[in-house]
């Protein structure tokens, strides 16, 4: 589908961001996107999930974005099931019990965190 598309005043990007190093880190939530994880081919899946970006509060690479976090919210017995558990607890938010679960709430909370470097489609990215 076509669409009309201005691109006056517009700059061309340098390309990708670049990973920070890898380390110990203390990251601000600044943007969250609610959506559902792939279904897998038998059916299964199609978990609530939240896309996750922050900013690097401070150090060497204070305002660095770190995007692509993915939390999904697996049911009971999926082994996975307790890292949203875990995240959720890390941030300060309700984690135990019958809960409502409020992406919008997680802006603007910091949180300690290890950073790797991951290779992907040609490219290094944090995770």
């Amino acid at each position: 589908m076509a669409f009309p598309y201005n691109t006056t005043g517009i700059k061309p990007s340098d390309g990708p961001s670049k990973a920070i190093p890898a380390g110990d880190y203390i990251l601000k939530i600044v943007d969250t996107e609610e959506g559902r994880s792939k279904k897998k081919e038998d059916g299964s899946g199609g978990y609530p999930q939240v896309n996750v970006t922050y900013k690097v509060e401070s150090g060497d690479y204070a305002g660095a974005k770190i995007m692509f976090h993915y939390v999904t919210f697996f049911p009971k017995g999926n082994k996975a099931a307790g890292k949203a558990v875990h995240f959720l607890k890390c941030i300060g938010e309700p984690w135990e019990g019958e809960l409502q679960v409020n992406p919008m709430s997680w802006r603007g909370k910091s949180m300690k965190a290890h950073l790797i470097e991951e290779e992907y489609g040609g490219y290094v990215n944090n995770k």
